[in-house]
Protein backbone atom coordinates (compact mmCIF):
# COMPACT_ATOMS: atom_id res chain seq x y z
CA UNK A 1 0.00 0.00 0.00
CA UNK A 2 1.09 3.52 -0.01
CA UNK A 3 1.91 4.96 3.10
CA UNK A 4 1.51 9.11 2.66
CA UNK A 5 2.68 11.47 5.95
CA UNK A 6 1.76 14.76 5.18
CA UNK A 7 4.53 17.60 5.58
CA UNK A 8 1.78 19.43 7.88
CA UNK A 9 1.94 16.54 10.25
CA UNK A 10 5.61 17.00 11.10
CA UNK A 11 6.71 19.98 13.60
CA UNK A 12 6.42 23.40 11.92
CA UNK A 13 9.42 24.59 13.94
CA UNK A 14 12.26 25.93 12.61
CA UNK A 15 15.22 25.97 14.93
CA UNK A 16 18.38 27.69 13.83
CA UNK A 17 20.03 26.30 10.47
CA UNK A 18 23.43 25.43 12.55
CA UNK A 19 24.59 25.25 16.23
CA UNK A 20 27.43 24.12 18.26
CA UNK A 21 28.63 22.04 21.08
CA UNK A 22 31.84 22.56 23.28
CA UNK A 23 33.25 19.80 25.15
CA UNK A 24 36.58 18.59 26.74
CA UNK A 25 38.41 15.54 26.80
CA UNK A 26 40.29 14.83 30.05
CA UNK A 27 43.78 13.79 29.65
CA UNK A 28 43.10 10.10 31.64
CA UNK A 29 39.80 9.63 29.20
CA UNK A 30 42.10 9.96 26.42
CA UNK A 31 44.81 8.00 27.53
CA UNK A 32 42.06 5.14 28.24
CA UNK A 33 41.48 5.30 25.25
CA UNK A 34 44.55 5.15 23.54
CA UNK A 35 45.12 2.04 25.82
CA UNK A 36 42.10 0.34 24.11
CA UNK A 37 43.84 1.63 20.59
CA UNK A 38 46.56 -0.54 21.44
CA UNK A 39 44.57 -3.94 20.79
CA UNK A 40 42.83 -2.29 17.62
CA UNK A 41 46.18 -1.80 16.41
CA UNK A 42 47.53 -5.14 17.29
CA UNK A 43 44.79 -6.39 14.93
CA UNK A 44 44.82 -4.09 12.18
CA UNK A 45 48.63 -4.90 11.99
CA UNK A 46 48.54 -8.71 12.09
CA UNK A 47 45.94 -9.02 10.05
CA UNK A 48 47.46 -6.64 7.19
CA UNK A 49 49.92 -9.57 6.65
CA UNK A 50 47.68 -12.51 5.50
CA UNK A 51 45.97 -9.81 3.53
CA UNK A 52 48.84 -8.65 1.50
CA UNK A 53 50.04 -12.50 0.77
CA UNK A 54 46.58 -13.50 0.00
CA UNK A 55 46.06 -10.63 -2.63
CA UNK A 56 49.52 -11.63 -4.62
CA UNK A 57 48.38 -15.12 -4.83
CA UNK A 58 44.86 -14.12 -5.93
CA UNK A 59 46.31 -11.56 -8.37
CA UNK A 60 48.80 -14.15 -10.24
CA UNK A 61 45.60 -17.14 -10.11
CA UNK A 62 43.42 -14.62 -11.84
CA UNK A 63 46.25 -13.44 -14.60
CA UNK A 64 47.17 -17.39 -14.96
CA UNK A 65 43.34 -17.94 -15.51
CA UNK A 66 43.13 -15.16 -18.12
CA UNK A 67 46.04 -16.25 -20.00
CA UNK A 68 44.61 -19.93 -20.00
CA UNK A 69 40.71 -18.53 -21.32
CA UNK A 70 42.44 -16.28 -23.90
CA UNK A 71 44.46 -19.04 -25.60
CA UNK A 72 41.28 -21.17 -25.49
CA UNK A 73 38.07 -19.39 -26.16
CA UNK A 74 36.21 -20.07 -29.26
CA UNK A 75 34.25 -16.93 -31.16
CA UNK A 76 31.48 -18.37 -32.27
CA UNK A 77 27.33 -17.23 -33.36
CA UNK A 78 25.05 -16.43 -31.14
CA UNK A 79 22.28 -16.97 -33.20
CA UNK A 80 22.29 -20.59 -33.09
CA UNK A 81 23.70 -23.12 -30.50
CA UNK A 82 26.49 -25.81 -31.59
CA UNK A 83 26.35 -28.66 -30.12
CA UNK A 84 29.76 -29.59 -30.93
CA UNK A 85 30.71 -26.47 -28.43
CA UNK A 86 29.32 -28.48 -25.75
CA UNK A 87 31.40 -27.62 -22.28
CA UNK A 88 34.22 -25.17 -24.41
CA UNK A 89 34.99 -21.77 -23.44
CA UNK A 90 33.45 -19.43 -25.84
CA UNK A 91 32.57 -15.98 -26.70
CA UNK A 92 29.13 -14.74 -28.39
CA UNK A 93 28.34 -10.96 -29.05
CA UNK A 94 24.21 -10.14 -29.80
CA UNK A 95 20.70 -8.80 -29.18
CA UNK A 96 20.47 -9.27 -25.50
CA UNK A 97 16.90 -9.68 -24.29
CA UNK A 98 14.11 -9.99 -21.69
CA UNK A 99 10.80 -9.46 -21.77
CA UNK A 100 7.58 -7.33 -20.77
CA UNK A 101 8.30 -5.56 -17.13
CA UNK A 102 5.50 -5.06 -14.99
CA UNK A 103 4.67 -2.24 -12.08
CA UNK A 104 0.75 -2.54 -11.61
CA UNK A 105 0.88 0.09 -9.35
CA UNK A 106 2.27 2.82 -10.78
CA UNK A 107 1.12 1.41 -14.47
CA UNK A 108 4.50 0.72 -16.27
CA UNK A 109 4.48 -1.80 -18.68
CA UNK A 110 7.91 -2.41 -20.71
CA UNK A 111 9.59 -4.20 -22.94
CA UNK A 112 13.13 -4.38 -21.14
CA UNK A 113 16.26 -6.56 -19.37
CA UNK A 114 15.43 -4.58 -15.81
CA UNK A 115 12.80 -2.50 -14.63
CA UNK A 116 13.75 -0.22 -11.30
CA UNK A 117 11.87 1.94 -9.66
CA UNK A 118 13.63 4.61 -7.32
CA UNK A 119 11.21 6.46 -4.37
CA UNK A 120 13.04 9.40 -2.92
CA UNK A 121 11.82 11.39 -0.53
CA UNK A 122 12.49 15.36 0.52
CA UNK A 123 14.37 15.12 4.51
CA UNK A 124 16.13 16.67 6.54
CA UNK A 125 20.14 15.56 6.44
CA UNK A 126 22.48 16.40 9.96
CA UNK A 127 25.96 17.35 8.82
CA UNK A 128 28.89 17.28 11.37
CA UNK A 129 32.05 19.11 11.46
CA UNK A 130 34.20 18.32 14.24
CA UNK A 131 37.11 20.68 15.61
CA UNK A 132 40.09 19.21 17.86
CA UNK A 133 42.15 22.10 19.93
CA UNK A 134 44.68 20.34 22.56
CA UNK A 135 44.98 21.90 25.84
CA UNK A 136 48.15 22.56 28.41
CA UNK A 137 47.93 19.29 30.85
CA UNK A 138 47.24 17.24 27.69
CA UNK A 139 42.80 17.55 27.68
CA UNK A 140 41.42 18.45 23.98
CA UNK A 141 38.35 20.78 23.28
CA UNK A 142 36.21 19.28 20.85
CA UNK A 143 34.17 21.51 19.22
CA UNK A 144 30.84 20.02 16.98
CA UNK A 145 28.96 22.38 14.17
CA UNK A 146 25.65 20.51 13.39
CA UNK A 147 24.25 21.90 9.99
CA UNK A 148 20.42 21.03 8.59
CA UNK A 149 20.01 20.64 5.17
CA UNK A 150 17.14 19.35 2.90
CA UNK A 151 17.74 16.78 0.22
CA UNK A 152 16.63 14.19 -1.80
CA UNK A 153 16.97 10.50 -0.79
CA UNK A 154 16.23 7.25 -1.68
CA UNK A 155 15.83 5.73 1.75
CA UNK A 156 14.57 6.97 5.13
CA UNK A 157 17.13 8.85 6.81
CA UNK A 158 16.44 8.44 10.80
CA UNK A 159 15.95 12.08 12.39
CA UNK A 160 15.62 10.37 15.67
CA UNK A 161 19.54 10.07 15.58
CA UNK A 162 19.84 13.83 15.20
CA UNK A 163 21.38 16.07 17.72
CA UNK A 164 18.60 18.53 17.55
CA UNK A 165 15.22 16.61 16.02
CA UNK A 166 12.79 19.26 17.38
CA UNK A 167 12.20 20.75 13.90
CA UNK A 168 13.80 18.33 11.92
CA UNK A 169 12.00 15.42 11.73
CA UNK A 170 11.81 13.25 9.17
CA UNK A 171 9.02 10.51 8.08
CA UNK A 172 9.59 7.03 9.62
CA UNK A 173 9.22 5.30 5.81
CA UNK A 174 9.10 5.53 2.54
CA UNK A 175 5.56 6.20 1.07
CA UNK A 176 6.31 3.41 -1.48
CA UNK A 177 9.17 1.28 -1.65
CA UNK A 178 12.34 0.79 -4.12
CA UNK A 179 11.70 -2.06 -6.52
CA UNK A 180 13.89 -4.01 -8.49
CA UNK A 181 12.96 -6.43 -11.50
CA UNK A 182 14.80 -8.41 -14.45
CA UNK A 183 13.13 -10.25 -17.21
CA UNK A 184 12.62 -14.35 -16.08
CA UNK A 185 14.18 -15.14 -19.16
CA UNK A 186 17.60 -13.05 -20.36
CA UNK A 187 19.03 -14.24 -23.49
CA UNK A 188 21.63 -13.32 -25.88
CA UNK A 189 21.43 -14.28 -29.52
CA UNK A 190 19.85 -18.16 -28.89
CA UNK A 191 22.01 -18.61 -25.74
CA UNK A 192 19.82 -18.19 -22.26
CA UNK A 193 21.89 -16.09 -19.58
CA UNK A 194 22.37 -17.67 -15.33
CA UNK A 195 22.51 -15.28 -12.69
CA UNK A 196 26.30 -14.91 -12.41
CA UNK A 197 25.69 -12.39 -15.79
CA UNK A 198 22.44 -11.52 -15.07
CA UNK A 199 23.49 -10.21 -11.91
CA UNK A 200 26.88 -7.90 -13.68
CA UNK A 201 24.16 -6.55 -16.24
CA UNK A 202 23.24 -2.61 -14.78
CA UNK A 203 23.68 0.02 -17.53
CA UNK A 204 20.28 1.70 -16.36
CA UNK A 205 18.56 4.45 -17.90
CA UNK A 206 15.62 6.97 -16.88
CA UNK A 207 12.48 5.92 -18.32
CA UNK A 208 10.69 9.21 -18.73
CA UNK A 209 6.70 8.34 -17.33
CA UNK A 210 3.97 9.78 -19.98
CA UNK A 211 0.42 10.59 -19.50
CA UNK A 212 -0.71 7.19 -20.95
CA UNK A 213 1.16 5.47 -17.95
CA UNK A 214 -0.23 7.76 -15.35
CA UNK A 215 -3.96 7.04 -16.70
CA UNK A 216 -2.87 3.76 -15.84
CA UNK A 217 -1.42 3.69 -12.96
CA UNK A 218 -4.04 2.44 -9.68
CA UNK A 219 -6.44 4.90 -8.47
CA UNK A 220 -4.68 5.61 -4.96
CA UNK A 221 -1.70 6.65 -6.93
CA UNK A 222 -3.03 8.92 -9.18
CA UNK A 223 -4.99 10.54 -6.35
CA UNK A 224 -2.26 11.41 -4.16
CA UNK A 225 0.49 12.01 -7.48
CA UNK A 226 0.94 14.22 -9.83
CA UNK A 227 3.19 13.33 -12.98
CA UNK A 228 5.78 15.70 -13.44
CA UNK A 229 8.89 16.17 -15.48
CA UNK A 230 7.97 12.54 -16.40
CA UNK A 231 7.80 11.45 -12.73
CA UNK A 232 5.11 10.59 -10.07
CA UNK A 233 5.41 13.24 -7.76
CA UNK A 234 3.15 13.73 -4.34
CA UNK A 235 3.49 17.59 -3.12
CA UNK A 236 4.10 20.37 -5.22
CA UNK A 237 7.19 20.12 -7.33
CA UNK A 238 7.79 23.78 -7.29
CA UNK A 239 7.85 24.53 -3.69
CA UNK A 240 9.10 20.84 -2.15
CA UNK A 241 8.45 20.32 1.50
CA UNK A 242 9.64 17.43 3.95
CA UNK A 243 7.98 14.52 3.12
CA UNK A 244 6.94 14.87 -0.33
CA UNK A 245 8.23 12.38 -2.64
CA UNK A 246 8.88 10.95 -6.13
CA UNK A 247 8.76 8.24 -8.03
CA UNK A 248 10.81 7.63 -11.00
CA UNK A 249 11.76 4.41 -13.28
CA UNK A 250 14.93 3.37 -14.63
CA UNK A 251 15.54 0.00 -17.31
CA UNK A 252 17.84 -1.80 -18.98
CA UNK A 253 16.67 -1.59 -23.04
CA UNK A 254 17.41 -4.78 -25.27
CA UNK A 255 20.78 -4.33 -26.05
CA UNK A 256 24.02 -5.62 -27.56
CA UNK A 257 25.49 -7.54 -25.17
CA UNK A 258 29.03 -9.74 -25.07
CA UNK A 259 29.20 -12.77 -22.90
CA UNK A 260 32.54 -15.04 -22.45
CA UNK A 261 31.73 -18.16 -20.70
CA UNK A 262 31.13 -21.87 -20.64
CA UNK A 263 28.64 -23.57 -23.56
CA UNK A 264 26.30 -25.54 -21.35
CA UNK A 265 23.35 -26.75 -23.25
CA UNK A 266 21.13 -24.01 -24.09
CA UNK A 267 23.03 -21.82 -21.89
CA UNK A 268 26.02 -19.93 -21.23
CA UNK A 269 27.62 -20.21 -17.89
CA UNK A 270 30.55 -20.22 -15.66
CA UNK A 271 34.05 -21.50 -17.09
CA UNK A 272 35.93 -23.56 -14.48
CA UNK A 273 39.59 -23.03 -15.52
CA UNK A 274 42.54 -24.46 -13.83
CA UNK A 275 42.96 -21.51 -11.68
CA UNK A 276 39.93 -19.76 -11.43
CA UNK A 277 36.54 -19.18 -12.98
CA UNK A 278 35.43 -17.49 -15.89
CA UNK A 279 32.51 -15.38 -16.59
CA UNK A 280 33.26 -12.43 -18.69
CA UNK A 281 30.48 -10.04 -19.74
CA UNK A 282 30.14 -6.37 -21.01
CA UNK A 283 27.53 -4.24 -22.35
CA UNK A 284 27.89 -3.32 -26.00
CA UNK A 285 29.50 -5.51 -29.05
CA UNK A 286 32.73 -6.08 -27.60
CA UNK A 287 35.19 -8.72 -29.14
CA UNK A 288 36.79 -11.90 -26.68
CA UNK A 289 40.50 -9.45 -26.71
CA UNK A 290 38.27 -6.59 -25.27
CA UNK A 291 36.46 -8.74 -22.31
CA UNK A 292 39.99 -10.66 -21.36
CA UNK A 293 41.84 -6.76 -21.42
CA UNK A 294 39.21 -5.37 -19.37
CA UNK A 295 39.33 -8.37 -16.92
CA UNK A 296 43.32 -7.72 -16.54
CA UNK A 297 42.71 -4.05 -15.98
CA UNK A 298 40.07 -5.23 -13.31
CA UNK A 299 42.42 -7.76 -11.51
CA UNK A 300 45.25 -4.36 -12.04
CA UNK A 301 43.05 -2.07 -10.48
CA UNK A 302 42.05 -4.77 -7.71
CA UNK A 303 45.37 -6.13 -6.96
CA UNK A 304 47.02 -2.18 -5.86
CA UNK A 305 43.49 -1.21 -4.09
CA UNK A 306 44.29 -4.02 -1.59
CA UNK A 307 48.02 -3.58 -1.48
CA UNK A 308 47.30 0.02 -0.46
CA UNK A 309 44.52 -1.29 1.91
CA UNK A 310 46.93 -3.35 3.78
CA UNK A 311 49.83 -0.99 4.02
CA UNK A 312 47.18 1.42 5.23
CA UNK A 313 45.83 -1.19 8.09
CA UNK A 314 49.49 -2.10 9.09
CA UNK A 315 50.30 1.95 9.50
CA UNK A 316 46.81 2.46 11.19
CA UNK A 317 47.66 -0.30 13.69
CA UNK A 318 51.21 0.57 14.41
CA UNK A 319 50.00 4.23 14.89
CA UNK A 320 47.38 3.08 17.46
CA UNK A 321 49.74 0.92 18.96
CA UNK A 322 52.17 4.11 19.81
CA UNK A 323 49.15 6.26 20.75
CA UNK A 324 49.39 6.31 24.57
CA UNK A 325 53.15 7.67 23.64
CA UNK A 326 51.45 10.61 21.93
CA UNK A 327 48.80 11.44 24.52
CA UNK A 328 51.44 11.05 27.40
CA UNK A 329 53.42 13.95 25.59
CA UNK A 330 49.98 16.10 24.78
CA UNK A 331 50.43 16.81 28.53
CA UNK A 332 52.21 19.96 26.88
CA UNK A 333 50.51 20.28 23.33
CA UNK A 334 53.35 21.66 20.86
CA UNK A 335 55.41 18.27 22.33
CA UNK A 336 52.69 16.09 21.72
CA UNK A 337 52.40 17.25 17.94
CA UNK A 338 55.97 16.86 17.03
CA UNK A 339 56.02 13.54 18.72
CA UNK A 340 52.74 12.92 16.83
CA UNK A 341 54.44 13.60 13.74
CA UNK A 342 57.58 11.34 14.37
CA UNK A 343 55.17 8.11 15.29
CA UNK A 344 53.17 8.76 12.08
CA UNK A 345 56.46 9.26 9.97
CA UNK A 346 58.33 6.41 11.49
CA UNK A 347 55.42 4.20 11.57
CA UNK A 348 54.61 4.85 8.00
CA UNK A 349 58.32 4.03 6.68
CA UNK A 350 58.28 0.78 8.65
CA UNK A 351 54.94 0.00 7.26
CA UNK A 352 55.85 0.58 3.93
CA UNK A 353 58.75 -1.45 4.11
CA UNK A 354 57.23 -4.29 6.10
CA UNK A 355 54.63 -4.09 3.17
CA UNK A 356 57.11 -4.60 0.11
CA UNK A 357 58.70 -7.57 2.18
CA UNK A 358 55.19 -9.35 2.42
CA UNK A 359 54.43 -8.69 -1.26
CA UNK A 360 58.07 -9.87 -2.36
CA UNK A 361 58.07 -12.86 -0.41
CA UNK A 362 54.62 -13.56 -1.62
CA UNK A 363 56.01 -13.09 -5.31
CA UNK A 364 58.88 -15.31 -4.50
CA UNK A 365 56.09 -18.04 -3.42
CA UNK A 366 54.19 -16.87 -6.40
CA UNK A 367 56.51 -15.55 -9.31
CA UNK A 368 59.92 -16.39 -8.01
CA UNK A 369 61.58 -14.57 -10.45
CA UNK A 370 59.80 -11.07 -10.11
CA UNK A 371 60.40 -11.84 -6.24
CA UNK A 372 63.53 -12.18 -5.88
CA UNK A 373 64.14 -9.30 -8.15
CA UNK A 374 62.21 -6.89 -6.41
CA UNK A 375 64.16 -8.60 -3.02
CA UNK A 376 67.45 -7.51 -4.79
CA UNK A 377 66.56 -3.97 -5.76
CA UNK A 378 64.95 -3.28 -1.86
CA UNK A 379 68.29 -4.50 -0.20
CA UNK A 380 70.16 -2.11 -3.25
CA UNK A 381 67.81 0.87 -2.33
CA UNK A 382 68.66 0.38 1.27
CA UNK A 383 71.94 0.20 1.47
CA UNK A 384 72.64 2.75 -0.54
CA UNK A 385 70.08 4.88 0.81
CA UNK A 386 72.36 4.07 4.24
CA UNK A 387 75.43 5.22 2.70
CA UNK A 388 74.38 8.60 0.83
CA UNK A 389 73.14 9.51 4.32
CA UNK A 390 76.02 8.67 6.25
CA UNK A 391 78.00 10.34 3.93
CA UNK A 392 75.80 13.43 4.15
CA UNK A 393 76.20 13.16 7.87
CA UNK A 394 80.22 13.21 8.37
CA UNK A 395 79.75 16.01 5.35
CA UNK A 396 77.91 18.15 8.64
CA UNK A 397 80.14 17.17 11.13
CA UNK A 398 82.73 20.00 12.28
CA UNK A 399 85.97 20.20 11.15
CA UNK A 400 88.22 20.05 14.49
CA UNK A 401 90.10 23.82 14.85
Amino acid sequence: GIHLRKAAELSNYVGPPHFTETSTNSWSSRLGGALVGIVIGLVLFVISFPLLWWNEGRSVDRVKTLDEGLGIVQAVSADKINPKNEKALIHISGMGKGGVLNDDLFGVSVDAIKLNRRVEMYQWEEEVQEQREKEVGGSETVRKTYRYKKIWNNSVIDSSKFRRQRGHENPSELPVDNTHQAAARITVGAFELPDVFVNRIDTFTPMRVTDETYQRAAEDVRQSFVLSSGKFYYGDPRMPKIGDTKVSFNIVAPQKISVVGKQAGSTIDTYQAKRGDLALLKMGSASANELFSDAKDENTLLTWGLRLGGFIAMWAGMAMFFGPIRVLADILPFLGNIIGAGISLVTGLIAFVLSFVTIAMAWIAYRPLLGITLLVVAGAAVYFGGRFLGRRSKAKEPVPA
